[in-house]
C-alpha cells in the first residue's frame, strides 16, 4: 500500500510540474505577441503632392492631361514613365507593412515604394498595377526606422490611371 501511495504522489508532482511548465510557455508567448502591434497609418491621399494633376476624389491622369500640361507635348515619351503623385513622406518604425493601393487603369502601370533614412534612398519594392484588377496589396519589411516612406504611382503615358486610395498598415515589433 505504501508503494502505491508513493507512485500517486510522484504522478501528482509530475502532473503539477508539467502544468507549471505549460503555463510558463503560454506566458512567454503572450508576452512576445503583446510586443507586436498592428496599426493603420494615417496618410490622407488628398494631402499627397503632384506636379501634373489636382486631387479630385482621387488622383486621375491620362494622355490629354499630360499633353495639355506640357504645351501640347507628351512629356512621357514611349518607354519612359513619370511619377504622378508623391507621398506620404512619413517616418515609420522598422517592421512589416502592408500597402493597399486602390486604382483603375487602362494599361499596366507601376508604383515605387521608397525608404529614405540616414543611410540614403532605397527602392524597397516596385509594384505592378495590372488593368484587370482594382487594387493590389504589397508587403514590405523594413529592417530599420525610416525617416520618410514614399509611395509613388508611376504613369507610363498610355491610357488613364486613377489612384483612389492608398492605405498603409504596420505590423511593428
Amino acid at each position: 500500500m505504501g508503494n502505491w501511495t508513493n507512485r500517486i504522489m510522484q504522478n501528482k508532482r509530475a502532473f503539477w510540474l508539467l502544468i507549471s511548465a505549460e503555463l510558463a510557455v503560454l506566458i512567454c508567448l503572450a508576452a512576445v505577441i503583446g510586443m507586436s502591434r498592428s496599426e493603420q497609418i494615417e496618410a490622407a491621399l488628398s494631402d499627397w503632392e503632384s506636379v501634373y494633376i489636382a486631387y479630385n476624389d482621387g488622383w486621375y491622369i491620362d494622355e490629354s492631361i499630360i499633353t495639355s500640361f506640357c504645351n501640347g507635348e507628351n512629356i512621357v515619351q514611349e518607354g519612359a514613365e513619370t511619377g504622378i503623385i508623391y507621398g506620404p513622406y512619413i517616418a515609420v518604425e522598422r517592421g512589416n507593412y502592408s500597402i493597399r493601393i486602390a486604382y483603375d487603369c487602362d494599361s499596366s502601370q507601376s508604383c515605387l515604394i521608397h525608404a529614405v533614412s540616414d543611410d540614403g534612398y532605397e527602392t524597397v519594392k516596385t509594384a505592378i498595377l495590372p488593368p484587370d484588377q482594382k487594387e493590389i496589396t504589397e508587403s514590405i519589411a523594413l529592417q530599420k526606422d525610416i525617416d520618410s516612406l514614399q509611395i509613388i504611382p508611376i504613369y507610363n503615358g498610355q491610357g488613364a490611371l486613377k489612384i483612389s486610395g492608398i492605405q498603409i498598415k504596420g505590423h511593428i515589433s
